[in-house]
């Protein structure tokens, strides 16, 4: 289960998923291509997830 707090991400999250799936129907893509496309978004959201724990942190010590 995926536990989204903000609507524009999950929103955005969908479009990029779909997007992949209408590609591989039309292009008829690959396996390995679907999973290139996916292992980029996953990239994608770990830096952001880093990002956002650094923002936090920063925050909380710097707030000390």
């Amino acid at each position: 289960m995926i536990i989204v707090k903000d609507i524009q991400d999950a929103v955005t999250m969908e479009r990029q998923i779909r997007s992949i799936i209408k590609r591989a129907r039309v292009f008829n893509h690959s396996k390995k291509d679907v999973l290139e496309e996916l292992d980029m978004i996953v990239s994608d959201l770990k830096q952001n997830i880093d990002r956002e724990e650094n923002a936090v942190l920063s925050e909380v010590l710097g707030g000390k």
